[in-house]
């Protein structure tokens, strides 16, 4: 009697034993699945990442292409503007010299990151020529004009005329003002008297 209960033990046993390592063996599987989704799904997002960053890059140089593009077709109106006043002459073509990259010594930085390096002027035609006669939004623009094209600037003759007219109104003034002191001196003078 005691061996069937044996052999009922022993199929008790490994059917119990069976059992346990099939559940082992599913939950290694659901485990597995867990990691592979999370494989998979971080996969996904770095995908997606990848892809906006991408699109982000190209949006930034199609800014940058638009402005450079800008930049090129303003040189003659900005020419035209200037026309009677100051002589424009671009000496290079491209004549927008405006240079992007990421580099971090870069003089203005642009709303999508990119820099912007500009060329640097070492007389500007506004102090070379003593254009002080000009407001200073005048002069800081046409001094960012020569940094960001390639543009030798030379004064039309009627900004030397008109620099000349204030130079000789700025001497009468003064002699006016010298005048006025001798007459009010004088006059002061004789009430005294």
């Amino acid at each position: 009697m005691a061996l069937p209960w044996l052999i009922g033990a022993a199929v008790i046993g490994a059917g119990s034993y069976i059992a346990k390592k099939l559940r082992e063996e599913e939950e290694e599987r659901e485990r597995e699945d867990r990691r592979e989704r999370r494989r998979e799904q971080e996969a996904r997002e770095r995908a997606e990442q990848a892809r906006r960053a991408k699109a982000l890059e190209e949006q930034k140089h199609a800014k940058i292409r638009e402005f450079v593009a800008q930049g090129e077709e303003q040189a003659e109106d900005f020419k035209q503007l200037l026309n009677g006043l100051i002589a424009v002459e671009y000496i290079q073509n491209p004549a927008f010299c405006a240079n992007f990259s990421d580099a971090s010594d870069a003089v203005n930085t642009m709303e999508s990151g990119a820099c912007m390096r500009v060329r640097r002027v070492s007389n500007p035609f506004v102090v070379t020529h003593k254009l002080d006669i000009l407001d200073r939004q005048t002069r800081d623009s046409l001094t960012q004009f020569e940094t960001l094209y390639q543009v030798e600037l030379r004064p039309e003759p009627a900004i030397s005329e008109a620099h000349e007219q204030l130079n000789y109104a700025e001497k009468a003034l003064a002699g006016l003002s010298h005048l006025r002191q001798k007459m009010e001196h004088k006059r002061n003078k004789l009430s005294s008297d």
